[in-house]
C-alpha cells in the first residue's frame, strides 16, 4: 500500500509538471511569434528612416556642391543660410526606433521553469496548517498581539505568571500549541534564523549559512514528515531557500524566535 500509495503521488507529480511545461512551451512559442514579428516591423521602419536619411544628406550635399562650385566668393561669406539648411539635417543620424530592434530576452526566460521544483513539491499541499501560538509558551521578552497572530520583541521583560513550566524565561521565542506528526503540511511563516542580512539553518547546534540573492518577505515552510523532509521556500516565487532531509522519531513543534522587531504569520 505504501509503495502505491508513493507510485500514485509520483505519477500525479509528474503529470502535473507535463502538462504545465506543454502550456509553458506554447506561451513562449507565442511569446517568440510576437517578438519576431515586432522586431521584423521595427527593421521595416529602420529602413525607411535610413532611406529618408540618405536622401536628405544627398541633398544636403548637392547642395553644398551647388553652392562651392556656382556662387561667387560674397554668397560664400553668406553662412546664414547654410547654417539653416544644417540645422534642418540635424537629427538625421539619430534612429528614432532603435530600442525596437533589441530583442526581449525575458521571452526565452520562463518564471514556470525557475520554480518548476517548488511548484512540483506544493502543487500536492491541499492547503496551509492552521498555527496557533501557545500563549503559555510566550517569554517575557514577547508581546502576542490580539489576532493572536504577531510577536513582537521588547528589551524590558513583561509581567507574566513565572510559574508556568512551560515558558521561555531566557530566550525571546514562543511555542505553537499543536505538532506536525504526520503526513504533508505546509505552512507561511515558521522560523527560520535571521540576523541583520545573513541567513542560517540551524540543527544540532551546528549552524549552516544560507546564501540568498535578496531577503524574502515571507519565508514558507513545508514539512513532509513520513518523507523526512524540512523545505523552506519564498511563497511569493516558489524559490527554494534551503532544504534538510533527517528521519523524524518525535513530533515536530513549529518555534517562533523573535531578538528585534516582529513576526507575523500569515496562514
Amino acid at each position: 500500500n505504501a509503495a502505491n500509495a508513493a507510485r500514485e503521488l509520483v505519477i500525479q507529480r509528474l503529470i502535473f509538471v507535463g502538462n504545465a511545461c506543454e502550456n509553458e512551451e506554447q506561451r513562449l512559442l507565442e511569446k517568440v511569434h510576437t517578438e519576431e514579428e515586432r522586431v521584423h516591423q521595427s527593421i521595416l521602419t529602420q529602413r525607411v528612416h535610413w532611406t529618408e536619411a540618405l536622401q536628405k544628406l544627398a541633398a544636403l550635399r548637392t547642395y553644398l556642391v551647388d553652392v562651392i562650385t556656382n556662387l561667387d566668393d560674397q554668397d560664400l561669406v553668406v553662412e546664414q543660410e547654410i547654417f539653416e539648411r544644417t540645422e534642418l539635417a540635424e537629427g538625421i543620424l539619430e534612429p528614432q526606433e532603435s530600442q525596437k530592434l533589441n530583442f526581449n530576452q525575458t521571452c526565452v526566460q520562463s518564471p514556470l521553469l525557475h520554480r518548476l521544483w517548488a511548484s512540483a513539491v506544493l502543487c500536492c499541499v491541499a492547503g496551509s496548517q492552521k498555527i496557533h501560538i501557545n500563549e503559555k509558551t510566550i517569554s517575557p521578552h514577547l508581546s502576542l498581539s490580539e489576532d493572536k497572530k504577531t510577536l513582537t520583541f521588547s528589551p524590558k521583560k513583561a509581567k507574566v505568571d513565572l510559574d508556568c513550566p512551560e515558558r521561555f524565561d531566557h530566550w525571546p521565542n514562543a511555542l505553537a500549541t499543536a505538532a506536525f506528526h504526520s503526513g504533508v503540511c505546509a505552512c507561511a511563516s515558521w522560523v527560520f534564523s535571521r540576523s541583520d542580512r545573513e541567513f542560517r539553518f540551524l540543527h544540532a547546534g551546528q549552524p549552516q549559512a544560507v546564501e540568498l540573492i535578496k531577503s524574502p518577505a515571507e519565508i514558507g515552510v513545508l514539512v513532509d514528515f513520513a518523507g523526512g523532509e524540512v523545505l523552506f521556500y519564498d511563497p511569493g516565487s516558489c524559490a527554494i531557500l534551503f532544504s534538510h532531509r533527517e528521519t523524524f522519531t518525535e513530533p515536530l513543534y513549529p518555534v517562533f524566535a523573535v531578538a528585534h522587531q516582529s513576526i507575523s504569520l500569515v496562514q
